[in-house]
């Protein structure tokens, strides 16, 4: 059996979906994986996918559903479809996916997987987007055998769709609990090369830097923190670093907030922080949040959907919202009384349900499913 996966970027194959190809590789299929693998800043993580034997192509979609050169990136998937002849299309995000559901079925590929990551319309969002994607998606759900989604939000809608097979319901893309729990708490030494003493607080976010992701209402809202004794990392990388760099100095906050740009040590600065903070406008299910949780980390988040599946309110953390500044900043400070052992508690258990074993049975699950039909037909 031949398998496809379709996703925009090399890194979001590489990192969110590797286990899932592995799964298709344990199963004995020859896995394909179209994606944009030449963008810089998008690919650190791509060699994961050569330790699997995966077979890449470049074709680079942009994320904008208005971008032409999409239509030239659609012929040449088209093409490739047509001489590799697969078995299974399993795509992801937004753009791209719609592409791909297109030339799938054109291209009379048997079984087509879309997991939506989080759909572009969504409670409190753009009414315009509403009024575009949700008609597109509920059209391509008649193409899609499979429709994934990974928050009660968006599994509320895929059902409303009538899907040529079966919506599912799955708790994310997994992350490992018990790795997370082994690392070395190493806060010291991590203080120390930030130049940031042991008493101070730190709040941390993780994720592009983008618009979506908020982060200049975060830096805003640190501003307003009376306690000077506290810092706030960032780390990430994307378009808008110049913008928040010149916001920092504007706001007189250079000695205490630092842009880490891309770090892969994530998970070691979690154990060095106070507070995980997160007011993106919208998620599907983050991964980074999840990360948080699972090293014990009382959670600072907006309250969309996706943050509002991970984080009841007042108990592992606060739900806010993204644009009260106000709001954003009480509860940062609200972090100093509060019970932090009974919120790491809560979140330690809380994020049990999303452990990767439990995502990788499902998931294996599914696709034995569906290569038993795939050969009975």
């Amino acid at each position: 059996m031949k398998i496809l996966f379709v996703a925009t970027y090399g890194d979001f194959l590489a990192t969110f979906e590797l286990s899932n190809i592995e799964l298709w590789t344990e199963l004995g299929c020859e896995v394909h994986c179209v994606a944009d693998f030449e963008s810089a800043g998008y690919n650190r993580n791509t060699a994961r996918l050569d330790k699997l034997h995966v077979i890449k192509h470049q074709i680079k979609f942009s994320r904008s559903p208005i971008d032409k050169s999409n239509l030239v990136s659609y012929r040449n998937l088209r093409l490739l479809m047509k001489k590799e002849r697969f078995d299974v299309l399993d795509c992801h995000n937004a753009v791209i996916g719609v592409f791909a559901r297109i030339a799938a079925h054109f291209c009379r590929i048997p079984y087509v997987i879309y997991t939506a990551h989080g759909f572009i319309f969504y409670r409190g969002g753009s009414v315009l987007k509403s009024m575009v994607f949700k008609p597109i998606e509920a059209f391509l759900a008649k193409w899609t055998n499979l429709l994934i989604t990974i928050n009660e939000e968006d599994f509320a809608h895929s059902r409303r769709f009538h899907v040529n097979g079966k919506s599912l319901y799955v708790p994310g893309i997994g992350i490992d609990t018990e790795k997370i729990s082994k690392i070395s708490e190493n806060g010291v030494s991590i203080r120390r090369e930030l130049g940031i003493s042991n008493s101070a607080i730190i709040y941390l976010n993780v994720g592009e830097l983008i618009p979506r992701k908020n982060q200049e209402a975060l830096i805003r809202a640190f501003s307003m923190i009376k306690n000077t004794d506290s810092y706030l990392l960032i780390c990430g990388i994307g378009a808008e670093r110049d913008k928040y760099l010149s916001l920092i100095e504007e706001l007189h906050l250079s000695d205490r907030v630092k842009l880490l740009g891309y770090r892969s040590d994530v998970p070691e600065i979690m154990h060095a922080v106070d507070c995980f903070v997160f007011p993106s406008i919208q998620e599907g299910l983050p991964v980074s949040l999840m990360e948080a949780m699972a090293s014990g980390l009382p959670c600072i988040v907006s309250n969309i959907r996706g943050n509002s599946d991970l984080i009841q309110q007042g108990k592992g953390g606060w739900l806010v919202d993204p644009n009260n500044l106000n709001e954003l900043s009480t509860s940062m400070e609200r972090l100093a009384s509060a019970d932090r052992l009974r919120m790491q508690q809560i979140n330690l258990q809380n994020i049990k349900e999303f452990d990767i074993q439990n995502v990788r049975h499902i998931m294996k699950n599914e696709y034995s499913r569906i290569l038993a039909t795939l050969k009975m037909n």
